[in-house]
């Protein structure tokens, strides 16, 4: 009996050991990472700016070195804006455009952050334009339920159009001294603005026709149909001006994948040099750089990319046929992700993009 109960003792205690040591690693593999979540969160908590160059064969003179001022993604927070590390960064710096590609006001509609660092940018330099595509969190820039008033562009739209800030929802040409550079939104390229245009034409006159315009959200619904025709007809007009010599850059709110590009200059029209097939830049944001990161720059996941996606995929600069993308890293956080909204080995950043006809 008691050597029984001596042999079972002795059984008993691996197993309370083995327990042991598994709960024991299990605590300091979630110590271990707590530690690394918190020191990649406090040491890549500062705004940095980055520098990238894209080369244009034939680049003309007035066109070379033009700078383009890239950033995407604030979301509303004001925590990045109020240490003015932004314009710290900016101060002295030549930037000859400013491009935002989108979720500047997130989901929650913030547009006092969004604001207040366009303040901080014209008191840098008043003269230099501004662009901003909306993302895929921003709030709609058109006006969606019936107000009872004319105006078609929600009111966001109008306070950034009072602060000089461009909305890019067609081609936007900037003249130099001989020739252009452009920015549009990517859904033009994709698209045959002609068939486009009569498409909305003719339901334009069906709605004039039957006579509702009365009615609300008839009305409201004319009035947007009649602004998008006038965006497809500038888009006809940027088809017959656009210049061999001029740059084209793309606004997209989503990075683009090799797939879609290639499909997209396979379905262009090559009658017209307004075509992705001659685009020169794409400035992408939305992804944040994966948000959580691996040291050394590794996205961890991103939904529709899954665990560990290649890099060039996510963010930094990729050349796709004819066509460099730049995807922004990003300042924010983005609600796609499942983890804590805290950036994690991946420092929030703005990039200035030379344009160059050097090698």
């Amino acid at each position: 009996m008691r050597t029984t109960m001596f042999q079972d003792y002795h059984q008993k205690q691996p197993k309370k050991n083995l327990l042991l040591r598994i709960l024991i690693g299990i605590l300091f593999c979630i110590a271990a990472m707590s530690i690394c979540i918190i020191l990649g969160y406090s040491l890549n908590n500062s705004v940095v700016l980055e520098r990238q160059s894209v080369t244009i064969a034939n680049l003309s003179k007035d066109l070379d070195g033009f700078t383009i001022l890239h950033i995407s993604d604030l979301n509303g927070k004001a925590s990045i804006i109020e240490k003015k590390e932004i314009h710290t960064l900016l101060r002295g710096k030549t930037y000859h455009a400013v491009c935002f590609t989108g979720n500047m006001m997130g989901s929650a509609q913030e547009s006092e952050a969004f604001f207040e660092l366009i303040r901080q940018l014209q008191s840098l330099n008043s003269t230099v334009p501004i662009y901003y595509l909306p993302g895929t969190e921003d709030p709609h820039p058109l006006v969606s339920k019936p107000s009872g008033s004319d105006n078609i562009l929600a009111e966001h739209i109008r306070e950034l159009n009072a602060m000089g800030v461009t909305l890019v929802d067609r081609p936007i040409a900037l003249k130099r001294k001989i020739n252009k550079i452009w920015f549009s939104p990517e859904y033009l390229y994709s698209i045959d603005p002609a068939a486009t245009l009569n498409a909305m034409t003719a339901e334009i006159k069906r709605m004039e026709s039957e006579g509702n315009l009365f009615d609300e959200q008839v009305s409201l619904n004319y009035k947007q149909l009649s602004y998008r025709s006038r965006v497809m007809e500038s888009a006809l007009d940027a088809q017959k001006i656009t210049s061999d010599k001029d740059v084209q850059v793309i606004l997209s709110s989503y990075p683009l994948s090799a797939e879609y590009i290639s499909n997209t200059i396979r379905y262009n029209s090559t009658e017209s040099l307004f075509s992705m097939k001659y685009a020169h830049l794409l400035l992408a944001g939305s992804l944040v750089g994966g948000q959580w990161q691996l040291p050394g720059g590794i996205p961890i996941y991103v939904p529709e990319y899954g665990f560990f996606p290649s890099r060039e995929s996510i963010y930094g600069k990729s050349r796709i046929l004819t066509l460099e993308q730049y995807i922004s890293p990003g300042l924010s956080t983005s609600s796609i992700y499942p983890y804590p909204k805290i950036r994690v080995f991946n420092s929030p950043t703005i990039t200035l993009i030379k344009l160059t006809s050097k090698y």
